[in-house]
């Protein structure tokens, strides 16, 4: 509930659901929790991430990301609103996140897509009688 949080600042607009594809199309940085799909349509946006996860996957996902230059990796538990906004600064002000992005979108389309999954799948099931 919005109006749980209190006094919302002018400058932030507050909604219980965003379309996030439309959202990331205006982004210059993404702070998510580092869910497989928000790092995906980031990277496909080209929009450097701050990933402060909550789970564990997310955190791996969060390394990787951090790793190949997509963004940085903010553990929750350290996070404060000083070094979200350097982080911030960080990421905009530092080319090489964008160019993180553009090789991991690179491997995304020279990785085949979906209908290459598909055909890994498949092979995987006739290797082992599934179907």
């Amino acid at each position: 509930d919005p109006g749980a949080l209190g006094e919302i600042p002018n400058n932030f607009s507050v909604a219980q659901f965003v379309p996030q594809l439309a959202v990331l199309k205006d982004a210059d940085v993404f702070i998510t929790h580092g869910g497989m799909n928000s790092i995906s349509e980031s990277v496909m946006y080209g929009v450097p991430m701050i990933v402060v996860p909550n789970t564990v996957e997310q955190s791996l996902n969060a390394a990787r990301v951090e790793q190949l230059q997509g963004g940085v990796y903010l553990e929750q538990d350290s996070l404060t609103v000083e070094n979200l906004q350097s982080t911030i600064d960080r990421v905009l002000a530092d080319p090489e996140f964008r160019n993180g992005l553009e090789r991991i979108k690179k491997s995304f389309l020279d990785s085949g897509g979906v209908q290459r999954a598909a055909d890994a799948i498949e092979t995987f099931k006739q290797g082992y009688d599934l179907n």
